[in-house]
């Protein structure tokens, strides 16, 4: 009872508030106000004149709901099964590649049996080593000018 009276005071106070906005655009300052008041009116277009039903029960989350579950029509129906058939082998398709891809990769076997930075280490130490044992000659070379007697 109390939901049926809460619908019919908001109904009333719907219907007031679209009289006052009609009151209000007849009776304003603006020509261009009233000049789009009369053209609503005269062509009947705008949804302000038009008493429109309102269910106020369910909120905007339950209607998309039921908008989408409704069903399709007989077309749509082979379309959309269509798609969803073919969504479904690319899929079957794409896990199968992507199965035979990690095979291959958890069956490969480097030919190297060594990683880079083990070669990098031994090329630095063996660099090292090769410096140590290397013999250095040092060679100094004097100039001397012979200064002539004048």
């Amino acid at each position: 009872m109390e939901s049926r009276q809460s619908l019919q005071q908001k109904k009333v106070a719907f219907a007031s508030a679209q009289e006052s906005s009609l009151k209000e655009g007849r009776n304003s300052v603006s020509r261009a106000v009233r000049r789009a008041e009369y053209h609503a009116q005269t062509s009947g277009k705008d949804p302000r004149h038009v008493g429109v039903p309102r269910d106020t029960s369910d909120d905007i989350c339950k209607k998309v709901a039921d908008i989408h579950m409704s069903p399709y029509e007989g077309r749509e129906i082979g379309e959309a099964r269509a798609a969803s058939s073919q969504s479904k082998l690319k899929m079957e398709r794409m896990e199968k590649e992507l199965a035979s891809i990690t095979s291959s990769a958890m069956k490969y076997r480097s030919l190297y049996t060594k990683s880079a930075a083990q070669m990098a280490m031994e090329a630095m130490s063996a660099v090292e080593e090769e410096s140590k044992s290397k013999k250095v000659k040092k060679t100094v070379v004097e100039e001397t000018r012979r200064v002539a007697a004048a």
